[in-house]
């Protein structure tokens, strides 16, 4: 199979892109390496330089023909769609029309689209959601992954489409400067630096390994279509808690400051993960313990 992956140089694309070809795919990668690094990039892709939103992408779906395009192309930062919306509504959402219009145009069969899923709901939503739960986003980022998604299923009957909803996901080349909250911790943790949190620490989050992430992925490739579809742990974590486990997994203690609480309300974090069994044949493989000894051997080198 072809697969071309949109932000196949940033952090959950490159995984993705290893992924594939280990399946024995044969993959292309566009990515203007704004915010991925080309040393993430497996040397068997085809790495094209450019940007998902300009006319390159159309001349790259053209000339290679995917069967199926990835896209994971955007920014995950919620706090950069509040600072800057208009932009964010480049990168965001902009960057999947071109992605649906490249991919009518030629005929690709299948889009799967990397969205997200606690910012897409009500804050006040009772758990474990359920993919039918009513879109209500509190913030920009919430907005424009449920306009994506909107998009690429009123299309769905010109192209196969799949909306796998991430929850927190975290793993070896996750930007510290720009990546989560697990990536942000170790590195500071790790440095002996102090972590700065929101209010007393105690909110929840569902952190999954990008690991799961690409076997749902590849699970995504035949199976799905027309659907969203969570890919979660169902395991709440809080962040206080969080610091503990990973001070003790680089055996130092964390040095935890309160500041004020968060601006933004998240949206629910308990999430239920039963349809990417029930679809995809899915559940997570790796507990956050054992994801964040793997982190620890990348700082160990």
């Amino acid at each position: 199979m072809r697969i071309l992956v949109t932000g196949g140089a940033g952090f959950i694309g490159s995984h993705l892109v290893d992924a594939y070809l280990d399946m024995g795919h044969e993959v292309f990668v566009i990515d203007n390496l704004e915010t991925g690094k080309k040393e993430n990039v497996n040397q068997n892709a085809h790495f094209i330089l450019g940007d998902v939103r300009s006319d390159l992408l159309h001349d790259v779906v053209g000339k290679f023909r995917p069967d199926v395009i990835s896209h994971h192309a955007g920014n995950p930062s919620v706090r950069d769609s509040i600072d800057d919306p208009v932009r964010f509504a480049s990168l965001n959402f902009h960057s999947t029309l071109n992605v649906v219009e490249a991919a009518r145009r030629y005929g690709v069969k299948r889009i799967i689209y990397g969205s997200t899923s606690t910012p897409l709901y009500d804050p006040e939503e009772k758990g474990p959601v359920q993919e039918e739960a009513s879109m209500n986003p509190s913030t920009p980022y919430g907005v424009y992954a449920a306009a994506s998604e909107m998009l690429l299923k009123s299309l769905s009957r010109e192209v196969e489409v799949v909306c796998l909803r991430y929850s927190n996901v975290y793993g070896e080349r996750q930007d510290p400067y720009r990546g989560g909250v697990v990536s942000v911790f170790f590195d500071r943790i790790w440095h002996d630096q102090v972590i700065f949190i929101h209010g007393d620490g105690w909110q929840r989050r569902d952190f999954v390994h990008v690991e799961d992430v690409c076997r749902a992925n590849l699970s995504a490739l035949d199976a799905g279509e027309g659907e969203s579809i969570h890919i979660c742990t169902g395991v709440e974590t809080s962040i206080r808690a969080l610091s503990q486990m990973i001070g003790s997994v680089v055996g130092k203690e964390p040095s935890l400051v309160s500041g004020e609480e968060e601006k933004v309300r998240p949206g629910p974090t308990s999430l239920s993960n039963r349809k990417a069994w029930d679809i995809l044949g899915w559940s997570p493989q790796v507990s956050l313990s054992e994801g964040l000894r793997r982190l620890h051997l990348q700082y160990l080198g």
